[in-house]
């Protein structure tokens, strides 16, 4: 059986971390659409962080981007296996336990997919580029009256500009079907992120 409690690096597999994110909803499932996985989110922070990093530092080689994609990609990647909470709810102190094994999870993760830091000046390349799709969801997926992010982006759109290519014309949907988020998943991480199935 799994060691949820516990993981070590040859537990954790991209296949069920694409399978159990292109299931799993952001926002805990408020939202209009029927489906918005975690899975297509980490999709968009990838290429979207990829993006700033090309923007921010045009001499970077293509190794770099590709971590820069890998990072992005699996940077929720332990809610596969822990789900996704609330912002607030995870900040409550009796849930301690619960971020400590995060914290766990994203070191063995880090350590599975050679997952690093992405970023220049104590700027987190990683952060801001979630919270620029974060900012891009919150319009599309609630709608509505009522408070949204308060802060933008410092880039006012997901720079795809050339590096989506052939997804291109799935990153302008929103609420992809599950196995379609999965397989979007699993070929981005080959064609982009340099990682196998």
């Amino acid at each position: 059986s799994f060691p949820l409690g516990n993981p070590c690096v040859n537990d954790l597999e991209l296949e069920d971390i694409a399978h159990n994110l292109s299931r799993l909803n952001r926002y805990t499932g408020a939202i209009e659409p029927e489906q918005y996985s975690v899975a297509e989110h980490s999709v968009r922070v990838a290429f979207y962080l990829r993006g700033l990093v090309k923007f921010h530092l045009p001499a970077i080689g293509e190794w770099d981007l590709q971590q820069a994609f890998r990072a992005g990609l699996m940077h929720d990647a332990a809610e596969a296996y822990l789900n996704d909470l609330s912002s607030p709810l995870k900040r409550l102190p009796a849930l301690d336990g619960y971020r400590g094994l995060h914290e766990h999870y994203d070191r063995v993760l880090a350590e599975r997919f050679a997952l690093h830091k992405i970023g220049v000046g104590g700027w987190d390349f990683v952060h801001e580029a979630d919270l620029a799709i974060f900012d891009v969801e919150h319009h599309i997926l609630q709608p509505g009256p009522g408070n949204r992010a308060p802060r933008l982006s410092k880039l006012p759109r997901p720079p795809y500009d050339g590096y989506a290519g052939e997804f291109e014309g799935i990153l302008n949907t929103w609420g992809l079907r599950p196995n379609v988020a999965k397989d979007l998943f699993l070929k981005c991480a080959v064609a982009h992120a340099g990682l196998y199935r």
